[in-house]
This record gives C-alpha cells, structure tokens and sequence, in this order.
C-alpha cells in the first residue's frame, strides 16, 4: 500500500454511465472468445463463472467507443464521470462493482494476457495485480466487455471490462430477473429464557435487499437477536421481479428468575484465523476497520495481527463512525508475529447495530491484509466487520502519526483489525 493506494484502487473498481440503449447487445468474435478465457481462468482459480450482463454489456461497450472516438485512456469518462456513475446511468445499479480497461490489442488473448499480468506497481514498486484481482474476485457475477477500433486514435483498440457482483438482465435470457431464493432461515436456539440470546442465521440467493422485521440486514448472513418475550421474525428478501418471505419464532420462557449473563468476550476473527498476504507500506499509518454488533455492550480492547517484519511501537484506537475518539492505548508484550492483544484502561459502551471503527497504527513497512470485505462482510455475531459500500468504504486508513483518524477507503481491503468485545 502506498500514499497513492486510492488512486490504484479507482484505476481498477470505478465504473461509468450514459443513458442506456433499450437494444439488447451482441458479442464479436474476439468479445465472446474472451468471456471464455476468463471463465476458464476463473474457473482454474476456484471462482464461479461470469454472464454476460445487458446493462453492463452496454456500459463496457460504450466507454471503448468513447475512448477510441475522443482519443484518450482513462477510467473517467469524456463527460467527467466515474465508472460507478456510468453503469448506473445504464441501468446496473447493484453492488459490487468493478472495471479494467486496456489498448492496443485487436485480439481476446493478448487483451487477456495484459490484464493477467499487469504488475500495477504501488509506490514502492511492489506488483498488487489489481486487474488480475478484478478478474478473479469472487463476488462478481456478472460483466461486460467492451471492444472498438478507430485507425486514427493514438492505440487503435479500446477495450473495457465491467464488472458486477449481482445478476441482472442477461445476454439470452428472457427475464430481467427470477425472484430471489431463501434456501434456509434458522433460530438457534429457538426457545429461550427470558435474557438469553437467539442467533437468526439465514441463506438467500439473488436479492437486492434483505430485511428482518422492518431492519434491513443485506450485508448479513446472521444477527444475534434478545427478545422479550416469543417473538416472529420475518425474513422479506427482494429484488426487482418482486420479493420472497420466510418466517420463524423464538419461543421466550419467562417463567423463573431472569438469569444474569456471564460476561463473555467475542472478537470478528478467531485466534486460529490467519491473513492471506502481507503488503507493502510506505511510512507510517493508521489501518482500521468499520464494524458493527447486533446488541449493546462493551469494546474491552482492540486487536490486529502482526507479521513478524511489522516491527516497532503500535498503538490502537477506537472510532465513532463521525471520527470521535472512545478510547486508545499502546501495544505492550508483542510477541514476534500473530494476534496482538492492547486492553483498554476502560471498557467503552457501544450500541447496538451503530458502525464503530478500530485501528492500529504502524511505522513499519508491512502490514497483514485480504480482501474479505470486497464482496461480503465477515460475521461472527454479535459481531460483523462490513462489506465495503454498507457505510462508505470499508477497510480504512489514513498516513501520518499515530492516533489520526482514518478517513481514507479502499474497495474493502481488510487490514486485519479487531475489536474484544463483551456483553
């Protein structure tokens, strides 16, 4: 990562817009040989195979056109839009998003090759791969690739890739959109007493929007729930061709005494969980996490793992979602690599289903980091560290001294931050 890791990731996640043609489009040649290269190579990769959307189909085509019609190379548009903007204005408005872009090549493989080994240095040189990630990123569903020729443009070839994490209205297809599917929706445990806990745990395909009595949970798959008293909870999944609703009960026995909870401590990650990959950092900075938890309680400690070249002092922080510091400290009894554990002086109370942010801070020049947060949140309830796009971006940071509030994102790099928590 480096001072110019926002830039990197707008190169490689933004998309664009235009109003759409009702027209449904169709591929050459060298478009559809390309859809079966990167289906095979996701498909190598273990990543499910990618339709071919209308609406993206559209977008992807039209900004090549407008590339090689006005000559430049850019993901902003010649009417000064951003990818996002773009594909919404030709009708894909879901998340995740996603976009590559190329020239010079008139054939599907070279094209291919190009984004599958693009190093896309940061600052200090080191590859991020950032288009190859796009092509392999699991959460996307869907694309659209763009392809056009003009012999008087300085590349000649102009293609555009976009994609999408939600299945919309495809290349062949005769519907929009099937209604969405509820596979399971559990209460465990489904009888209580009075006080105790019941976590809702829930499997949907295909929906847009989520929503458990009247609260909307789209980026969950559970949520930890206390009822009074026995209470219905409706599970109403929707997507454009309308909605699908599942229901179950958790049955309160309120007879005798109101048990008195022991305080148990719950963190996002388990101790065994491990980072996929370290990246580079260049100088000093804060690295945070937006999360939230489904009942009130209390943050006792912030946590991160550390590789063993992140050496130095490391403080960590806890954020109100508006930047108000709630407690901070410093990092004592390091040991060489793995979890590190800084326990607040003072408990701080949070409420329930509010978005807080934890950071450390590190001088070093490595850091731990995934991509967990790009195509869904990571739940453990309580708790649940959000997918980037439910409160603005997730995975946070900012460059500078320790203690400075991170208010820089990333398309959901998770930096592996964590919080102790107890309720």
């Amino acid at each position: 990562m480096s001072k110019t890791l926002s830039a990197l990731i707008v190169t490689c996640v933004f998309l664009t817009a235009h109003p759409a043609n009702a027209q449904t489009p169709t591929l050459d040649a060298e478009q559809s040989a390309f859809v079966t290269l990167i289906n095979n190579y996701r498909a190598q990769n273990g990543a499910g195979p990618l339709q071919v959307s209308v609406a993206l189909q559209q977008s992807a085509q039209w900004m090549s056109a407008d590339m090689a019609a006005k000559n430049y190379f850019s993901h902003t548009d010649s009417l000064g839009r951003d990818p996002f903007n773009r594909m919404t204005a030709f009708g894909y408005t879901h998340y995740p998003e996603g976009e590559n872009i190329a020239a010079g090549y008139s054939d599907a493989q070279n094209t291919f090759t190009q984004w599958q080994t693009a190093c896309d240095p940061d600052s200090t040189g080191a590859c991020t791969y950032a288009h190859r990630q796009n092509m392999l990123n699991p959460g996307y569903k869907v694309l659209g690739i763009g392809r056009v020729y003009n012999a008087s443009s300085s590349y000649r070839w102009y293609w555009t890739t976009d994609f999408g994490g939600f299945v919309d209205q495809t290349i062949g297809s005769t519907t929009s959109q099937s209604l969405p599917v509820i596979t399971s929706f559990t209460a465990n445990p489904a009888t209580i007493t009075t006080g105790q806990v019941s976590t809702l745990s829930w499997t949907v395909s295909g929906a847009t929007s989520i929503i458990i009595n009247n609260g909307d949970v789209t980026s969950l798959t559970s949520k930890v729930v206390v009822p009074s008293s026995t209470t219905q909870y409706t599970l109403t999944a929707t997507n454009s061709a309308g909605s699908k609703t599942a229901t179950v009960t958790v049955t309160v026995n309120s007879s005798g005494p109101v048990p008195t909870p022991s305080p148990t401590s719950v963190s996002i990650w388990s101790s065994t969980a491990v980072p996929p990959m370290y990246l580079s950092v260049n100088g000093a900075v804060e690295l945070g996490v937006k999360f939230r938890s489904d009942v009130a309680g209390k943050i006792t400690g912030i946590r991160f793992y550390k590789n063993s070249s992140n050496t130095g002092i490391h403080s960590g922080s806890l954020w109100s979602a508006n930047g108000q510091l709630l407690a901070s400290g410093v990092f004592s009894n390091e040991t060489a690599s793995g979890w590190q554990t800084l326990t607040f002086s003072v408990p701080v109370t949070i409420a329930a289903n509010t978005t807080y942010i934890a950071s450390y801070h590190t001088n070093a020049s490595i850091a731990s980091v995934g991509f967990e947060l790009q195509a869904k949140g990571v739940d453990n309830p309580p708790l649940h560290a959000l997918q980037t796009g439910v409160a603005g971006y997730n995975g946070v940071y900012i460059f500078g001294g320790g203690g400075i509030f991170p208010t820089q994102g990333t398309s959901g790099y998770n930096f592996w931050v964590d919080v102790v928590f107890v309720n």
